[in-house]
């Protein structure tokens, strides 16, 4: 009994081992980085060879380890039963089962996996010899296995591009925000990375200078009076329009308009003018960057589907999009709508035009919505189908908007009544 007890005891100890080699192999091959790759790649001797060709093969490896883990572990436990029925009687078997399983998950699951995910590198060159003989080994049992798992894998393949399309986002997001709480990023760079994740999302319109706020030239003004519109607005290059503002032909640059200035007995201003280049409304940023990035030029108009110019977009607007805005001692200071948000009493706003309605939403806990229209004002003049006077009042919701002041075709401020929702009592204090 001693001798049977002493030779099952051996033959359970080696297979553990078994099943500790396989299972170190497989995390330590799957641990290793592409950076670790590359290094190990760079490498001239046989064994940086023989390493580089069974990482490439990876897939093959896994196969591998997998098969044999499952092999030696089913092993074991019919060995342990086996020997305890003869022993012992059936009636020890479940205990018998109960300490195999402890054994084989902290000797051949999380200790294996536990050292190789730490020393992937080092566990992969220690078992590069035996690695390499196993996979040629069971390299028939591998491909009878991968012609299986690739028919399943086919038959649901759209279903699961669908889902890493869908999960890829978030994940990256979950990354950049477990690498914020290690330390990994700073708060900057954890914000910048996750504006440019979310960079596809963003709207052309939500970031372009709208047509009625764009600072064009009349082609047959004269060179002193467009030289002083671009020291007026200190743009280095403006839109140029000939007959009515909607018709845009090209931009001009400041410098090119001096030299027009001085030689313009012998220049003909059309030389100057660069064509206009035009991008539709529905395009999105990505799409933006690559047609203005081709036809090298730093500004496009967007346009309906018309063929109206919907607005003005440049290079800066895509990189303060992406960056927040980077402003020397020669930037104009834009003014932030919210700014000028001032509660009149209890019950009353006073609510700039140029206020997005998505900012108003979460301000006012309201659920305005436009197609058309990204300010307050132009939801305005959309609900009302025309341009309201000073005075006049127009019913969105719940909410009672009075025209506060008009300029030309736009809203400047309005007077919102909210005395039927609870926003009021809520309202920052920043903007009273």
């Amino acid at each position: 009994m001693k001798f049977e007890l002493a030779l099952m005891t051996i033959e359970f100890i080696a297979l553990l081992l078994c099943a500790f080699f396989f299972s170190a192999s497989e995390t330590a091959i799957t641990a290793i980085t592409r950076t670790e790759y590359k290094a190990i790649k760079k490498g001239r001797s046989k064994k940086s060879k023989a390493l580089v060709f069974l990482i490439e093969k990876k897939d093959e490896i896994v196969s591998a380890t997998l098969i044999g883990t499952n092999f030696v572990n089913t092993l074991s436990s019919a060995l342990i039963t086996a020997f305890v029925i003869d022993m012992y009687g059936p009636q020890h078997i479940p205990a018998a089962t109960a300490i195999t399983t402890i054994l084989i998950i902290i000797f051949a699951e999380i200790l294996p996996k536990a050292i190789a995910a730490y020393n992937a590198v080092e566990i992969t060159k220690t078992f590069l010899i035996p690695l390499s003989a196993v996979r040629l080994f069971l390299k028939p049992f591998i491909f009878i296995f991968s012609l299986m798992s690739n028919f399943i894998i086919k038959s649901v393949s759209k279903r699961r591009e669908n889902q890493i399309s869908e999960l890829s986002e978030d994940y990256l997001e979950t990354l950049i925000n477990i690498s914020l709480a290690d330390g990994t990023f700073q708060t900057g760079e954890h914000e910048l990375i996750k504006r440019a994740v979310r960079l596809h999302e963003l709207k052309l319109q939500s970031i372009m200078t709208k047509k009625e706020d764009i600072v064009s030239l009349d082609i047959n003004s004269s060179p002193e009076n467009m030289v002083s519109i671009f020291r007026k607005t200190m743009f280095s290059r403006l839109p140029v329009y000939k007959g009515e503002k909607d018709k845009i032909i090209g931009s001009v640059h400041y410098k090119d308009l001096l030299f027009y200035r001085s030689h313009k007995s012998k220049t003909d201003i059309n030389k100057i003018i660069r064509p206009a280049l035009f991008i539709p409304k529905t395009a999105n940023i990505f799409s933006a960057i690559k047609t203005m990035s081709k036809n090298k030029r730093n500004m496009a108009f967007v346009v309906d589907e018309y063929g109206s110019t919907a607005g003005l977009i440049t290079i800066d607007d895509i990189s303060t999009a992406i960056f927040g805005s980077i402003q020397d001692e020669y930037t104009k200071t834009k003014t932030n709508p919210l700014s000028g948000m001032k509660i009149v009493d209890g019950t009353h706003i006073l609510i700039p035009g140029a206020v997005p309605i998505i900012q108003l939403n979460k301000i006012l806990n309201t659920d305005f919505h436009s197609d058309y229209n990204d300010t307050i004002g132009g939801l305005i003049l959309e609900t009302a189908e025309y341009l309201p006077k000073e005075g006049e009042l127009i019913n969105i919701g719940d909410i009672e908007f009075k025209v506060e002041k008009v300029e030309t075709s736009k809203i400047i401020f309005l007077i919102a009544d909210v005395s039927k929702i609870t926003a009021a009592a809520q309202f920052p204090k920043a903007f009273q």
